[in-house]
């Protein structure tokens, strides 16, 4: 393979910068839906969320006791943006399996007889 020239070289740094320019701006476009959607699976996960409007537009700060404290913000990176969205899913999938957990316990507990769960409820702590 030939050795790119100076000139090759500079006008496919230009391009790459060009593209990668353009797909900055699209992630830039896409930011207030993407809030919006964050927002709401925070929400749906308990996490507490603060909007505070900025000269620069909104920032949104996610909060919760288990370390997630994230505030977004039109301006933010994209890596940001996909850290938290993926610690979100990582919680909203633990609680979804706790969830389902109790569930079988309780299917589980409800099969028992009246002397099976009093004897179970007397001695549950011996159990773990």
């Amino acid at each position: 393979m030939a050795r790119e020239t100076k000139e090759q070289k500079e006008l496919r740094r230009a391009a790459e910068e060009h593209a990668a320019l353009i797909a900055k701006q699209a992630f830039r476009e896409s930011m207030p839906e993407r809030l919006v959607e964050i927002q709401r699976l925070a929400m749906s996960v308990g996490i507490r969320t603060e909007v505070r409007l900025t000269g620069f537009g909104p920032e949104v700060r996610f909060n919760d006791n288990d370390g997630i404290d994230e505030t977004l913000s039109y301006n933010s990176e994209e890596w940001e943006v996909e850290s938290l969205v993926r610690r979100l899913n990582e919680t909203k999938a633990e609680q979804d399996a706790r969830a389902a957990r109790h569930k079988l316990a309780q299917d589980l507990f409800n099969t028992l007889t009246a002397e099976q769960k009093l004897a179970l409820k007397e001695n549950m702590r011996y159990l773990v």
